[in-house]
């Protein structure tokens, strides 16, 4: 059986090798998607698509005021990741979200998200931790019924941790589907879509450390085949 092709939408090479190795373990072909060096047609041969982590979204993109905080923004990769993230659930393309792509799929979407979270939620939970990628910074709770529930097998997991943005109000048809204890949405997804779904934390940073959140990326390009 051929393999699914997924592309991988990102701002540059360095941040490609860990997700590209886990899709590949998991099954799959890798395209690697970058700002101004794809046109929107690219769209036609893949069979699922990766959003990755990096920097902000502009706060334009939900008729917001960038804080203060943010940073790095890029307008071409946030146009052409929220223009096919569309087109994806559109032709019933599965996508799956890590971190920055998490925050995509709401804003894609129509929801927005919470700019800066010291500024919004007082926790004592480190969200932004300087800790090594492959080591847990902190719990998240998993809704039952979900597919992220169904995926996982677990109620409770520690994940590690690299933002100070998250989801806020969700986009249409979206359910959140894990929390940290604070309240930070760490997970959603679309029940009603082949496969739409995102988390806030890097699973990709576990694939040298055992296969802790190998399951994600099996179901995902599962869904892709």
């Amino acid at each position: 059986m051929k393999k699914p092709l997924i592309g991988i939408a990102s701002d540059g090479m360095r941040r490609v090798p860990k997700y590209q190795r886990s899709v590949e373990l998991a099954g799959a072909d890798v395209e690697v998607l970058l700002p101004r060096a794809v046109t929107m047609d690219v769209i036609d041969h893949l069979n699922g698509m990766l959003l990755t982590g990096g920097g902000d979204i502009d706060a334009k993109e939900f008729d917001e005021v960038n804080h203060p905080m943010v940073h790095h923004i890029n307008r071409d990769r946030d146009e052409m990741e929220l223009t096919l993230t569309r087109e994806a659930l559109r032709r019933g393309i599965p996508v799956f979200g890590i971190c920055r792509g998490v925050q995509l799929i709401n804003v894609a979407l129509g929801g927005n998200l919470i700019q800066h979270i010291p500024d919004e939620i007082k926790t004592l939970i480190v969200h932004d931790s300087k800790k090594a990628p492959g080591n847990p910074g902190h719990d998240v709770s998993i809704l039952q019924g979900t597919r992220l529930h169904a995926i996982i097998g677990k109620d409770r997991v520690s994940v590690n941790s690299f933002h100070h943005q998250s989801v806020k109000d969700l986009g249409k048809g979206l359910i959140a589907t894990a929390w940290s204890d604070d309240g930070v949405v760490e997970g959603l997804e679309l029940p009603d879509a082949r496969y739409f779904l995102g988390v806030q934390w890097h699973p990709e940073e576990f694939v040298d450390h055992g296969a802790t959140f190998h399951s994600l990326f099996e179901s995902f390009v599962n869904a892709c085949k």
